[in-house]
C-alpha cells in the first residue's frame, strides 16, 4: 500500500508491505532557502514483532553471529512487494 503526503514544505511517502507489518517511509523537507533534504525510515508493527518465540529469536541471533563471523551482510528488516506495488513505488520515488 503506498500512501502519499503532501504539505507545503514536506512530501511524505509510505510503503507498506501486503500484510501491512513493516514498512518505509520517506520524507523529502523543502527547505525555504531552496535546499531539499531527504528521510528515510523503516518501522514496523510492534504487535507481530513481539509474537516472535524464543526458539525463532535465539536461530535469527545464531544466524547473524555464524554470518559476521563469515564476513557476510544481514538483513534485519525486509519489505516485501507485488510487481504492480514496486512499479508504482519506483515512480512515485521519481517524482519526489
Amino acid at each position: 500500500m503506498l500512501i502519499t503526503n503532501n504539505r507545503d514544505d514536506t512530501e511524505v511517502l509510505m510503503v507498506k508491505c501486503e500484510c501491512g507489518c513493516k514498512g518505509l517511509e520517506i520524507t523529502a523537507f523543502d527547505w525555504e532557502d531552496g535546499n531539499k533534504d531527504y528521510s528515510i525510515s523503516m518501522f514496523a508493527n510492534s504487535f507481530s514483532e513481539e509474537q516472535k518465540g524464543i526458539f525463532s529469536e535465539l536461530i535469527n541471533r545464531i544466524k547473524l553471529a555464524f554470518l559476521m563471523l563469515r564476513g557476510k551482510k544481514y538483513r534485519f528488516n525486509e519489505i516485501c512487494l507485488t510487481e504492480e506495488m514496486f512499479n508504482e513505488f519506483k515512480e512515485k520515488i521519481n517524482e519526489l
